[in-house]
């Protein structure tokens, strides 16, 4: 660890690679690694990337010792969101979200009908029985699986 960030964050500890290591992380080393993390990313961390980052304790420790990183933002009295899964930061995220599944449905929508005739090509299909949907059904009669392997390559392409 280089000297700038001692100095700038005192108690800043790294995360131990032994999967016996019974060092104690304090609130101190964690508000310094979270505040290190802002300084970095402009915001605080989430749970999977406070397993991939190197100065905090892994999500498992601190739900095991604070009680979930909500409740370690509370603790230590961190700006707000103190939850990102609900309010308005997952406002935010669901509608960014929402925008770029649109974009993308449109965007493939637009590759089939040039690859397809547009007739044949349907968007949300319901199929019966059962109310399962379908973002795209098409409708080709000249294509006929034959084999169990040939089933297997048809994908369900939603993320």
């Amino acid at each position: 660890m280089n000297e700038q960030l001692r100095e700038k964050y005192s108690n800043l500890k790294k995360r131990s690679k032994e999967k016996l290591n019974t060092s104690f992380w304090s609130l101190d080393n964690i508000r310094d690694g979270l505040n290190y993390f802002f300084e970095v990313y402009k915001r605080y961390p989430t749970v999977p990337e406070v397993d991939k980052f190197e100065f905090l304790p892994t999500a498992r420790t601190i739900q095991r010792s604070f009680g979930g990183l909500v409740s370690l933002r509370r603790q230590l009295n961190l700006a707000r969101p103190t939850n990102y899964n609900s309010g308005e930061a997952r406002s935010i995220l669901a509608g960014k979200l929402w925008k770029n599944a649109r974009e993308y449905e449109e965007a493939f929508y637009n590759y089939l009908i040039e690859i397809l005739p547009e007739v044949t090509v349907h968007e949300h299909k319901i199929l019966r029985p059962g109310g399962v949907s379908c973002d795209f059904f098409i409708y080709n009669s000249k294509y006929i699986i034959r084999t169990a392997e040939e089933l297997q390559r048809i994908k369900d392409i939603k993320i």
